[in-house]
């Protein structure tokens, strides 16, 4: 079979569209699903919700670059550091003045660092660039790679199995899902895929494999049905949210670049960051004003919704604040 060897550009188009569909699960994975009265669309939901931050976490490996520790400096606190503090300050004030709670500053630092908030994401990024940008200056070949994903894969099993004595012994700071080994695979093997040039080889194949890939789906979901612990590193996890994210990456590779919900997609893929650091106060008030919070429908829908309405303000933003006096407003709201 003749592969055909995808151009950059529309890789990275369809790149834009796998963090679309991510940031989506991310937003599903905050919804009030506990609502939906169907246990397998109950289990659909918590499935996919796990599956986003593993796409976010490869693709953050794949565009991974090792620079000079200055320019590394001034990329990230500028385009992840700021708009996290800065996002991530409003979302813990507004929530504790509408709790009514006191503002402690201790709960702050947790709430921030994502210990029982949702910038776990943000810390453990940021680590894992910091780790990998002084790797990759003193090895040059990938093995270092092969290691990592191994190195992830035994430390997920450990912590599913040992979890509550983990939990116990670090107050619950250390959870599976806060584990810095459980995610350093994930990114290890995004980092393997740039190293390797996997997307642009096997691309052409997603487009000759959709029903093989949509029975591949078919049997990753059944099977993970059976893990009575699915999520974040649950027993099947590996399997399941790998496997999801393998799926999800050829259907949206089989799709030709001017089909209409792939632009649709694309434009959302571009604000990632700022509906991440958004998402989370506009959510909770759609879910107060809805009056169908059981139907998985409308659950998918009022995420869509949620993420469109955040990327439409982004592009409003960077639109009418691009000129060089107003970029410091787009910093601190993360857009690009």
């Amino acid at each position: 079979m003749v592969i055909k060897i995808m151009d950059r550009n529309e890789i990275n188009k369809k790149m834009y569209v796998l963090k679309a569909i991510s940031i989506l699960f991310v937003v599903l994975a905050h919804t009030n699903c506990d609502l939906i009265n169907n246990s397998v669309d109950f289990y659909l939901v918590k499935r996919l919700s796990a599956v986003g931050v593993f796409v976010f976490f490869f693709l953050s490996g794949y565009y991974f670059k090792s620079k000079k520790w200055k320019n590394f400096l001034i990329n990230n606190i500028s385009g992840l550091v700021v708009p996290w503090l800065f996002l991530g300050t409003i979302n813990f004030v507004f929530g504790e003045l509408k709790s009514g709670s006191s503002i402690n500053i201790f709960n702050y630092i947790k709430y921030i660092l994502g210990i029982g908030s949702m910038y776990y994401f943000c810390t453990v990024l940021l680590i894992l660039k910091i780790l990998m940008n002084l790797l990759e200056k003193k090895v040059k070949k990938p093995y270092v790679y092969y290691v990592f994903i191994c190195i992830s894969v035994l430390s997920t099993v450990f912590s599913n199995e040992f979890s509550d004595v983990i939990q116990e012994h670090t107050f619950g700071v250390v959870t599976p899902y806060l584990n810095l080994f459980n995610w350093i695979g994930v990114f290890s093997l995004g980092c393997l895929a740039r190293n390797k040039d996997y997307i642009s080889k096997f691309a052409d194949c997603s487009r000759k494999l959709k029903i093989t890939v949509l029975m591949f789906t078919v049997l990753i979901l059944i099977i993970g049905y059976k893990d009575c612990e699915f999520g974040y590193f649950g027993r099947f996890s590996f399997l399941c949210e790998f496997g999801i994210m393998f799926c999800i990456g050829m259907f949206v590779f089989s799709f030709k670049n001017n089909c209409l919900i792939i632009r649709i997609f694309e434009n959302i893929g571009k604000d990632t960051l700022t509906i991440y650091l958004l998402h989370y106060p506009l959510l909770s008030v759609m879910q107060k004003i809805s009056l169908l919070n059981g139907s998985i429908f409308f659950v998918f829908m009022r995420c869509f919704i949620c993420a469109s309405m955040i990327a439409v303000f982004a592009n409003l933003v960077g639109k009418y604040f691009n000129n060089s006096r107003f970029l410091w407003v787009k910093t601190l709201l993360g857009i690009k």
